[in-house]
């Protein structure tokens, strides 16, 4: 059984059906991004091949905006679930696109294909640019699951519950780029849903910079601490990865995670988070 929470990242599709695909480093977007600007035609398009359950389910479609992007179909097993009109005026980097309410009336496996189907009338050529699409599911039913590894896209928060937090990319970061809060303040927090099988965790924090600045960061599934880490350094430590095993979830269901500032290190000068990356390890179901 595949993992529930689908994360299909730009350059890891399976078949090119049309178009000149490749990578675009710019340090605007998270992690470079995908582009058919190669070659751009009305019509280019990507597959995945995926299983999924039977179920209810979210997509989001992390992209970017501008006065020359064509607008996105993506359809499981050739039907249409999703149209995402990527034109804007003013260019918008990082931009989450939604898109709820998309039934899978049978489990299996399915073709996810993502396809320029014309533009908005403003727009001057049928370019796309993105880096993953993601399917969350919001009903399930009646299934015993398990829910696999769970990696959690720091740019993919569901919400903001307090602070500002930010984007920033440079070279020396996994993905090229990190999530911050900015300014950096004590209790500033961010929110992940997922479904999560009852089970034991392991719990991995790519903090992708530990620095003389940084604060204690923790985080909670559903309101309970069960992790926290001192990301102080004297020195800068990009891309420090740091371990909580026997972190236990007593119900399959869906959770939330939340990432954020929690006092500091007494050397430590301000409060700052920052995150490439956490994944949630089943070590037991």
């Amino acid at each position: 059984m595949s993992a529930i929470n689908l994360y299909l990242q730009s350059a890891m599709h399976d078949t090119v059906v049309q178009g000149t695909w490749g990578y675009l480093v710019n340090n605007n977007q998270w992690g470079a991004c995908y582009t058919n600007s190669f070659a751009v035609a009305d019509g280019d398009e990507i597959t995945w091949d995926v299983y999924l359950e039977a179920g209810t389910y979210t997509l989001m479609f992390l992209t970017n905006q501008s006065i020359d992007r064509g607008i996105a179909e993506i359809r499981i097993d050739a039907a249409l679930v999703a149209t995402l009109d990527m034109y804007a005026a003013i260019p918008s980097w990082n931009f989450r696109m939604t898109q709820a309410g998309i039934v899978v009336a049978a489990a299996g496996f399915k073709t996810i294909s993502l396809k320029i189907n014309s533009k908005n009338g403003a727009s001057t050529d049928y370019v796309m640019q993105f880096n993953c699409i993601t399917l969350f599911p919001t009903v399930v039913p009646g299934i015993p699951m398990k829910s696999g590894r769970i990696h959690i896209y720091p740019l993919l928060y569901d919400s903001v519950i307090s602070g500002t937090w930010a984007f920033s990319a440079t070279n020396v970061y996994v993905d090229n780029a990190e999530l911050h809060n900015n300014p950096t303040l004590d209790g500033d927090k961010v929110r992940y849903v997922m479904f999560m099988s009852k089970g034991t965790y392991t719990l991995k924090y790519l903090c992708s910079l530990s620095a003389a600045n940084s604060a204690i960061v923790s985080f909670d599934i559903d309101g309970v601490l069960v992790a926290s880490f001192d990301a102080y350094n004297a020195v800068n430590w990009y891309n420090r990865i740091f371990t909580q095993a026997g972190i236990t979830v007593g119900a399959s269901g869906y959770h939330t995670l939340d990432m954020y500032s929690n006092g500091n290190n007494p050397a430590s000068g301000s409060y700052s988070v920052t995150s490439s990356g956490i994944d949630l390890v089943p070590t037991a179901y």
